[in-house]
């Protein structure tokens, strides 16, 4: 009842192959950051079984050729996947399909992660849309490092149950953090707080407005997958590249990339068509004499179209 007939060759139901392991949790993983994991694909029978679909369901995920691979009687084959973390924080799944000669139904390996930053705060969004504009925020170090903070939002953190003048720096922090002072126009889009952790010296809260801010321009095609980058530490003299996934481009070019803040220059380094995507990748340099905080936007422009990102590092003193 599960065989499929074809002109050639009756399809059966699923290949007798177990996967060593079949679903991985990374845990945390930084931006950015890639992590290689590798499965045993072994055969259960005593036949030889040949691969010939491998396919991950992400670009995120890039895999060994397996495909044409004979796997040998009751023997076993390694795939290596590497899994490659979103440029923001977020929950991140990724499956690997495989499909075999003579079976008609695939089989799945699944690799999943937290992309967070090397400290995390909860909740990640101060959400004002229905008018909450202040709270409580934990933050905390996902390695478990102690660090101290220097400012929340540019002002004195307000801490909860913790004295810096008395207190040992800790790994954890419960902050309150308010935005009632600032009317919808000039509510800021990111809660920042600075600290000394040496991966981690700007920590990014996006402050969700009432309005819709994300609303599209109007007649805008292409779009990037995030709303902004953080660079964290760049010295003194020196600049950070990072590369931008833009959706849709198509055929439209990036014509520029340009600072719109007086803190730092920007500029277009080099831009690679996937099909309808691209990659930009975009330079970042503190104007001389600028420390501290990084914070401003940067426009790419193309043809037809333009779109602003919010730049977030910081330049060590």
């Amino acid at each position: 009842p599960n065989a499929q007939s074809t002109s050639n060759l009756v399809l059966f139901g699923s290949a007798p192959i177990a996967f060593e392991p079949r679903l991985v949790d990374l845990g945390y993983i930084l931006p950015n950051e890639t992590k290689d994991v590798t499965f045993q694909i072994r055969n259960l029978s005593d036949e030889p079984v040949k691969i010939t679909l491998v396919k991950p369901n992400c670009a995120c995920t890039t895999i060994d050729d397996l495909i044409g691979t004979v796997i040998p009687p009751r023997g076993a084959v390694s795939l290596t996947a590497q899994l490659k973390a979103y440029s923001k924080p977020s929950p991140i799944s990724s499956s690997i399909t495989f499909l075999f000669e003579g079976y008609a139904d695939s089989s799945q390996v699944t690799l999943v992660a937290q992309v967070t930053r090397a400290i995390k705060t909860v909740p990640q969004i101060f959400n004002c849309v229905k008018g909450v504009m202040s709270g409580q925020v934990v933050v905390q170090s996902v390695d478990g490092r102690p660090f101290t903070i220097f400012a929340a939002n540019r002002q004195p953190p307000r801490y909860i149950g913790f004295d810096p003048e008395i207190d040992e720096p800790r790994n954890a922090y419960v902050l309150e953090w308010d935005v009632s002072q600032y009317s919808e126009e000039t509510l800021p889009g990111w809660w920042l707080i600075e600290t000394d952790h040496p991966d981690c010296p700007v920590v990014d809260v996006w402050v969700r407005p009432k309005g819709n801010r994300m609303a599209r321009v109007p007649g805008r095609v292409w779009h990037l997958r995030t709303q902004h980058i953080v660079v964290n530490n760049i010295e003194q003299g020196e600049s950070a590249e990072f590369t931008l996934e833009i959706k849709k481009l198509g055929n439209d070019e990036i014509d520029s990339v340009y600072s719109l803040s007086k803190e730092f220059d920007a500029r277009l380094v080099s831009l690679e068509h996937n099909g309808d995507d691209a990659q930009a990748t975009v330079r970042i340099t503190p104007v001389p004499g600028h420390q501290g905080l990084l914070y401003g936007e940067i426009q790419l422009i193309s043809r037809d179209h333009h779109h602003k990102l919010t730049i977030i590092g910081n330049v060590p003193e």
